[in-house]
């Protein structure tokens, strides 16, 4: 198994098919100390239009910094230079801890002129990502980040004031993902589309206002891939506008997101989402509202849907003044509220604002008499709503849970070798943490272990059943490469020699296929005690693992599941070892798990700095709910491991408290 540094820099973004790996950048970082828009090569600063050309003359990937001294400056783009070209593998990182900001004074004139780049960032077929920039008053006439053929990366960032052919513009065949950003597009579209183009985006507010023509929000044209999660559509416009326009051959999936479309004038808005002949659509958690009032000029809809087009709605709102809810027909429709429902008896206010999440939303209101409370399908429902809150056992309709819980925030115990964890703090996983991210993937990363055997990591996948899925081996010895560094711990807790390092770490992604992994599911881990030194050698290199409780597949209600290997001749052989799941069927309960021996609850976790932390004790330990299983010391040190620490500059920075 290769082992990748959680120290990495590189970075996986792409949208749909075009998705791709942005490799660690081989040249050193290029840094931009001056505002002005200049090319001096005799002043000794360097400005943001030759750290571009530098960029592009120098062969291989390359990162674009801004100096501390300019990093909060205003940056003024000189419209007689046109916008920025980029022809070779580039970021542009404005700092991540204080976005820098771009103020585009460009002259009403359309950048139109032959040696004039089209778009402020713009590449005809090379990659770039965009990251940590606030760009706004922008006057171009043309789009702010457009792609050719190749893929672009928006990411945290902000653009206000884009009144040009559109805020972001995907080319043919190119691929865009916009990640934790937002686009306010004044008159044109936020995102616009060419033939064959893809775009995913997550967590993400795009708006489009003021519009005195027609102007969709998303406008899509031919053979269009788009993927939204977790963000918000708006459109406010004047005319016949739209906040999703597919009007041709495509593929269109959203979940947990709010589409909003109201006008500013009070004339009819034509829909929020419109579907052309042959497009495939999928919609799960979404909440659509608006239209404005009807002049009666022109129908409005929530969602107009063309013969030909093939439609999936799960779980969904369409509500507000529309003509329609939907005009066509639905392939798919379960547990929906279709323009049936008062908005009064829906939503708190119907309006968009700060309920908590990156993008704002549309709050439910929390009454039993609303049928979106507790109305979704348990088994096609969510995990978390739009805002990342986990889901009851009884969802709600819509991308808005009321009452939606945060993630667990308990600190992570101090663990001393030999010293038994009190019982009040063995608090077993929050199962909010292991939930698959949005772009597909978790992390699992090695930190510590102080235990005499030699143990197996393992990873299964749960379907909406709770059904253990298939598992695969993180690790298959559990053996740190050093002696440890605190005093008094025995050397056979501590040998070194092993194959692991602190920050090692595993994906998911190098497990299981991307058509296994999707946002939102959940995933479980366990542990084969000593299973390295009980089981014959090889066994967790080659062949498949599968969780049985006597009749089939095991789930989570099953006691003390069996776990055998399958080899690819198809011979099954039981597997040795006592074994510890971090999944568990009564969370609420972490002294107790039925598929623990014993029955006993072995886990506890909690954060430190920006990680999620959880230990493992390999035995029983005394005062853990079987006396009979008490065999070990309960010190819950034996496996330390972080789970998918999104922003963390390195777990190892966690460990100075984690053994004491």
């Amino acid at each position: 198994m290769e082992r990748r540094s959680s120290l990495a820099s590189d970075a996986e973004f792409g949208a749909g098919a075009n998705s791709y790996t942005f490799a660690a950048t081989e040249n050193s970082p290029i840094v931009v100390d001056t505002s002005r828009d200049l090319v001096d090569a005799n002043d000794d600063l360097t400005s943001l239009r030759e750290a571009i050309t530098l960029a592009n003359d120098t062969i291989g990937a390359d990162t674009i910094v801004f100096s501390d001294t300019v990093r909060s400056d205003l940056f003024y783009v000189d419209d007689e230079s046109g916008g920025f070209s980029i022809t070779d593998t580039l970021r542009i990182d404005g700092g991540a801890s204080d976005q820098s900001r771009l103020n585009i004074e460009y002259s009403s004139a359309p950048i139109d002129g032959p040696s004039k780049n089209p778009s402020l960032f713009g590449s005809d077929d090379s990659d770039f990502v965009i990251e940590d920039l606030e760009i706004f008053n922008s006057r171009l006439g043309a789009s702010i980040v457009s792609t050719g053929s190749g893929d672009a990366s928006v990411e945290r960032v902000t653009i206000t004031g884009s009144n040009g052919t559109g805020g972001l513009v995907v080319g043919s065949e190119g691929g865009m993902r916009v990640i934790d950003s937002e686009v306010f597009s004044e008159d044109q579209a936020a995102v616009f589309l060419g033939e064959y183009a893809s775009i995913r985006i997550d967590d993400s507010q795009l708006v489009t206002r003021n519009s005195f023509d027609s102007a969709n929000t998303i406008e899509g044209s031919l053979y269009n891939t788009i993927e939204i999660d977790g963000s918000t559509i708006a459109n406010r416009g004047t005319f016949s506008d739209t906040a999703i326009d597919m009007p041709y051959t495509g593929s269109l999936a959203i979940t947990n997101s709010t589409i909003d479309v109201n006008s500013l004038l009070g004339t009819p808005i034509a829909s929020g989402i419109a579907l052309g002949e042959d497009v495939e659509a999928t919609l799960n958690q979404v909440t659509i509202v608006g239209a404005g009032p009807t002049d009666g000029t022109e129908p409005t809809f929530g969602m107009k849907i063309d013969d030909g087009a093939t439609v999936s709605l799960s779980n969904s709102i369409i509500a507000g003044d529309h003509d329609q809810a939907v005009d066509g027909d639905l392939a798919v429709d379960i547990n929906n509220i279709k323009g049936n429902v008062a908005v009064d008896v829906l939503f708190e206010t119907g309006k968009l604002t700060d309920n908590g999440g990156p993008t704002p939303t549309i709050a439910l209101r929390d009454d039993p008499s609303n049928p979106a409370i507790g109305g979704a399908d348990t088994d096609t429902a969510l995990a978390v709503d739009q805002r990342g809150l986990q889901r009851d056992s009884a969802p709600d309709i819509g991308a808005f849970e009321a009452g939606g819980a945060e993630p667990g925030t308990d600190s992570f115990p101090q663990l001393v070798e030999k010293q038994t964890v009190p019982t009040d703090e063995i608090n077993g996983v929050d199962p909010a943490r292991f939930v698959i991210g949005e772009d597909g993937d978790a992390s699992i990363t090695y930190l510590d272990e102080y235990a005499g055997y030699q143990s197996v990591l393992g990873v299964y996948l749960l379907d909406e059943n709770q059904q253990i899925g298939e598992a695969r081996i993180v690790f298959d010895r559990i053996e740190d490469a050093e002696t440890s560094p605190v005093a008094g711990v025995s050397e056979s807790a501590r040998p070194g020699g092993g194959p692991l390092n602190s920050g090692d770490t595993v994906m998911l992604s190098d497990l299981f296929s991307a058509e296994e992994l999707a946002a939102h599911d959940s995933f479980g881990l366990f542990l084969i005690a000593d299973g390295y030194a009980k089981n014959p050698e090889g066994l967790f290199d080659s062949g498949r693992f599968e969780f049985v409780d006597g009749i089939g597949p095991a789930s989570l209600s099953t006691t003390q599941p069996e776990l055998f290997h399958i080899s690819g001749h198809g011979t099954w052989v039981m597997v040795i070892g006592n074994i510890v799941h971090s999944a568990d069927a009564t969370p609420e309960t972490p002294l107790e798990n039925s598929l623990n021996p014993g029955g006993q609850g072995r886990i506890v976790s909690g954060i430190d700095g920006d990680n999620y932390i959880i230990g493992i004790e390999d035995k029983g330990f005394p005062d853990g709910g079987n006396s009979s299983a008490s065999k070990g010391d309960g010190d819950f040190n034996d496996l330390i491991i972080a789970i998918d620490a999104p922003g963390a500059s390195s777990p190892l920075a966690a460990m100075e408290q984690i053994i004491v």
